[in-house]
């Protein structure tokens, strides 16, 4: 399966995977699934991603690519997309504002593509607040792309979700309840 894959990307890009890039590949399918793989800067982990993606693709999983940007996850959603057609596998990203393209991106495509917000989002709506986003989604393939970003870099950041909380609007704060009573 892997030479057929390594035979698309040669016919889409020009080349083939270098041999340390499909040693990656094969690493990462042949454990559980929960492995940690370090591929330094230009060493082609898109490619290693799009490989292992296919191969779930293939045997009728679905795969979450959690990309450390929203711009990232678009742009390899976008270029990728025609390895992916040679197989028959459909592709998106969830980075879109718009609830429904979300939606549909989620229930129409084996793959999708997005940044750790947008997922973490769409799980929220989607589990807390009933919106159905996710469909049958239930994350059993997840290729976290940029781990270090996401853990040491953006460690820190918060997801907030606009809604509104009734009864919200008569609770104060304790700094606003001492000087109205001072």
């Amino acid at each position: 399966m892997l030479a057929v894959i390594d035979r698309a990307i040669e016919l889409k890009r020009g080349f083939k995977l270098r041999d340390t890039q499909k040693l990656a590949v094969l690493a990462l399918l042949a454990n559980d699934g929960s492995t940690l793989a370090q591929v330094s800067t230009g060493e082609g982990k898109s490619l290693i991603v799009v490989a292992a993606s296919i191969m779930k693709a293939l045997f009728g999983e679905k795969v979450d690519i959690v990309t450390s940007s929203s711009v990232l996850a678009k742009r390899d959603a976008e270029n990728n997309s025609d390895i992916y057609s040679l197989f028959g596998i459909t592709i998106s990203h969830n980075c879109s504002e718009d609830i429904e393209k979300r939606r549909q991106a989620y229930s129409l495509n084996q793959v999708v593509y997005g940044d750790l917000g947008s997922f973490q989002r769409d799980y929220l709506l989607d589990r807390f607040y009933g919106k159905n986003i996710l469909g049958d989604r239930d994350f059993a393939n997840v290729i976290v792309d940029e781990v270090d970003s996401m853990l040491v870099d953006k460690g820190n950041n918060m997801l907030y979700l606009s809604h509104d909380i009734p009864w919200m609007d008569k609770l104060e704060s304790r700094a606003t309840m001492r000087s109205t009573t001072m």
